[in-house]
């Protein structure tokens, strides 16, 4: 299924065949990110993999200074970024990758989940955890910023229809100390498998003339009990007249944000 939000970005949802029989619930986010563009993660040799069909594909190794927070662990290799982590259970996993002047040229993120989950008929819940983004030119042609800040969501799960919103907060760089705008997350539907997409807003470089614009967001409970949450967001921004996109991660556990 795919689902078209804002100046054209979409955003896609696959169910794949996982281990011993489990669903492999897929989602995959980033502006005309192509269906043949993959990530996978090899947990023996702790590396990222980025292919595309007919391109060829490149293997990222993990960084050997990572000053993402709450886990969220970079990998590098040349003209070739990634960001991975999840939750705790480890059935939810977002991996966020940005492959620029190389034969990809493409930025995006993929989130994945190991089998169902049940989620409550009732009440509310919130939930908080860590946000990174990788920040690339618009013309895919080099790499810009890295972006962290800390994710707050709040549930709510009936009586009436399920939403889930909140926003990403306490936005920063760290290469070129830009502070960014929250990015807020409205009542969005939650849907009876435990996934959610639409629209942000928000987001922005902090200073005058700097816009965001065509937010999206796309994300999953990940755990049977409905206390984990997995899911990426993507930006485009506009700063000092330079076009950027940003793609980030993040992974939430039971709790308010103060």
């Amino acid at each position: 299924m795919k689902y078209a939000i804002g100046g054209g970005a979409v955003v896609s949802l696959f169910v794949l065949t996982g281990c011993a029989g489990d669903p492999v619930l897929e989602q995959r986010i980033g502006p005309a990110l192509p269906d043949d563009v993959t990530a996978s993660y090899d947990a023996g040799a702790d590396t990222v993999t980025l292919s595309k069909s007919g391109a060829g594909s490149v293997t990222l190794a993990k960084a050997a200074f990572s000053p993402y927070p709450g886990g969220n662990i970079y990998y590098s290799s040349g003209l070739d970024k990634a960001l991975r982590n999840t939750t705790g259970s480890g059935k939810g996993e977002f991996i966020v990758f940005a492959s620029y002047a190389t034969v990809l040229d493409t930025v995006g993120a993929i989130v994945t989940r190991a089998g169902a989950v049940n989620l409550p008929t009732s009440g509310t819940a919130d939930y908080k955890g860590n946000y990174s983004g990788l920040e690339v030119y618009s013309d895919f042609k080099d790499f810009s910023d890295n972006i962290i800040g800390s994710a707050c969501l709040t549930a709510s799960f009936g009586p009436g229809p399920a939403t889930i919103g909140g926003a990403i907060t306490g936005r920063m760089s760290f290469i070129n100390s830009v502070n960014y705008a929250d990015i807020v997350i409205p009542a969005t539907p939650l849907s009876a498998d435990g996934t959610f997409t639409g629209p942000v807003t928000g987001g922005q470089a902090i200073g005058a003339g700097n816009t965001a614009s065509n937010g999206q967001i796309s994300g999953m409970f990940a755990d049977v009990g409905a206390g984990e949450i997995v899911g990426a967001l993507q930006l485009d921004h506009t700063i000092s007249g330079t076009a950027y996109y940003e793609v980030g991660g993040f992974t939430t556990g039971p709790g308010a944000c103060p």
